[in-house]
């Protein structure tokens, strides 16, 4: 890990906090997707129409990225994405005027404002709500199996534990629950709210 540089993760109150607080709706509405689906924020902002696919309430992206393509299902920001899509030709992305620079600045400036970077080192940066993502399906109890596979990496990949900021506190919630199931903190339910 020498020179890798440390990503800030972001807890729930604070991306709760950027996103009300936000004043862009694509970044406000990135942000919601990228919580839900754990997709990396190039994969989300690639996207066109036609890689988007609803049924029973919910939505299927088909994203490509660096471990390849992947369907990730997500159904609390179904509404988001059904509101992006609306009105354009299958090869129009979803984003249409939104890149990576414009996003990151915005969110830069907001944790700024917010408080949340204040006298730091460690860098704030969409891909933080990645990691987030990624110990939220494990409190969840999801399989590590399907975690690796919304994340989009390989069943042997080592990902997994660069990714999972699983802490004490998880430890107590498996033990407390006779160690059947985990008691999860966060309801994915709320992730629009």
């Amino acid at each position: 890990m020498g020179n890798k540089k440390e990503i800030r993760i972001l807890t729930e109150e604070e991306i709760d906090a950027l996103i009300g607080k936000c004043e862009y709706d694509d970044t406000r509405d990135l942000m919601r997707i990228l919580r839900e689906s754990g997709c990396r924020v190039s994969e989300v902002l690639n996207l066109k129409v036609k890689d988007v696919e609803f049924a029973d309430g919910c939505a299927v992206m088909t994203v490509n990225g660096k471990t390849g393509t992947r369907a990730v299902p997500v159904c609390a920001t179904a509404p988001v994405l059904k509101r992006y899509i609306a009105g354009k030709g299958n090869d129009e992305n979803l984003f249409r005027y939104s890149s990576y620079m414009t996003q990151w600045s915005r969110i830069r400036k907001l944790t700024e404002r917010l408080g949340i970077v204040k006298g730091e080192k460690k860098r704030v940066l969409f891909h933080g709500i990645r990691h987030y993502a990624a110990t939220h399906y494990l409190r969840e109890g999801v399989p590590d199996a399907i975690v690796k596979k919304l994340m989009g990496w390989s069943p042997e990949s080592s990902q997994f534990n660069t990714y999972s900021h699983l802490d004490y506190h998880d430890v107590m919630g498996y033990m407390k629950n006779g160690g059947n199931h985990y008691q999860p903190l966060f309801l994915w339910s709320n992730i629009c709210n």
